[in-house]
């Protein structure tokens, strides 16, 4: 089945590349009258569908003896007991965190309005991109 979908995937391709030059060869065959482009979708369309078709149809591989005992082999881990030597612990150090300044009051907001600012003209001037896109494309339709 597999070697069919193969046959007509390469007939398709072959079939596109002369169609798209000369499409009254399609004509002849189907007696229906097709464009260059209906015909080049027509037939990319199932040379896509043949090349989905090889994949789904491939037969699964088979593994030989000599790889599954590889297989195998590399699957199970190997432990081996080892003893951990005994190390002394350190005495750790309970220091406090260190706390970072903030900035006083007035400066923080200073900041936070700026930032507000500039996030309200950005979102005016994306809006006033967006109706002049909407604009444009009313006129070119």
């Amino acid at each position: 089945m597999n070697g069919l979908f193969v046959f007509l995937f390469l007939l398709s391709i072959v079939l596109l590349s002369v169609v798209v030059v000369k499409p009254n060869i399609l004509e002849k065959i189907t007696k229906l009258k097709f464009t260059r482009l209906k015909a080049g979708l027509l037939l990319g369309g199932i040379s896509l569908v043949c090349f989905m078709l090889i994949g789904l149809t491939k037969e699964p591989k088979v593994k030989s003896n000599s790889e599954q005992e590889a297989e195998t082999i590399t699957s199970k881990p190997i432990f081996t007991p080892t003893t951990v030597p005994q190390t002394q612990k350190l005495p750790t150090s309970t220091s406090k965190p260190t706390m970072t300044p903030r900035l006083d009051g007035q400066r923080e907001t200073k900041i936070l309005q700026e930032q507000k600012a500039k996030a309200e003209s950005l979102t005016r001037a994306a809006v006033s991109l967006i109706t002049e896109d909407k604009e444009l494309f009313s006129k070119v339709v």
